[in-house]
């Protein structure tokens, strides 16, 4: 599916791109664990670009990737073991 990198996207759009449903978009909003959206009146949206990168930011190299948002479990391991 070609969309326009300068396009926005609705939530059903947003959760296709990402492979995901509609519900774990619409939790993820309110956990803050998605892709940044947009509020515009009563709908939200979703820049495709903030979509993309935050699917990029999402690539893992090993299960445990410490350089990113798993600081904490190395802390806690670290602990465990030391």
């Amino acid at each position: 599916m070609f969309i326009e990198k300068t396009a926005f996207i609705d939530t059903e759009q947003a959760a296709a791109r990402i492979g995901k449903s509609p519900s774990w978009l619409n939790h993820a909003r309110q956990t803050g664990d998605g892709p940044p959206y947009r509020k515009i009146g009563r709908s939200v949206r979703y820049h495709v670009e903030d979509v993309d990168r935050w699917l990029e930011s999402k690539t893992r190299t090993r299960i445990w990737d410490f350089d990113a948002e798993d600081r904490e479990a190395k802390t806690a391991i670290q602990r465990a073991t030391g």
